[in-house]
């Protein structure tokens, strides 16, 4: 119980940090593409510091549904008008889902072979 606490704690500050960063990108300018590039972050992020694939999974929807809500034409809404809009985001929820998995395998490789210094590298990075 308290480690899905501690889970759900990083989760919701990184989800927090990633808007933040998103929201000051978009008002200096930069492309909802490359604002895009902060979510993908903030899904590894969350993938590395939880357990299995609940946390990376729910981060991804939830980070979709927020750029879709903030960047998506028509704005504050999730409506997705332009075809390559959703395409965008059917590549990010695909490349997300694929980083959480791989994450979660290697997490559990480590730990199958008790190699904690690599377990320690992998996070740390």
């Amino acid at each position: 119980m308290k480690e899905k606490l501690r889970y759900l704690v990083y989760f919701g500050i990184i989800i927090s940090i990633e808007l933040f960063c998103s929201l000051t990108l978009n008002s200096m300018g930069i492309r909802k593409e490359n604002i895009l590039m902060v979510f993908i972050v903030g899904v590894l992020l969350i993938s590395t510091f939880t357990k299995g694939y609940f946390y990376g999974l729910l981060a991804s929807i939830v980070s979709v549904l927020c750029f879709n809500f903030l960047y998506i034409d028509p704005n504050y809404d999730f409506h997705i008008s332009d075809p390559n809009d959703f395409m965008l985001i059917l590549f990010f929820l695909m490349t997300s889902v694929i980083a959480c998995s791989l994450t979660d395998r290697f997490q559990k490789q480590c730990q199958s072979r008790n190699d904690f210094g690599m377990l320690f590298v992998f996070f740390i990075i």
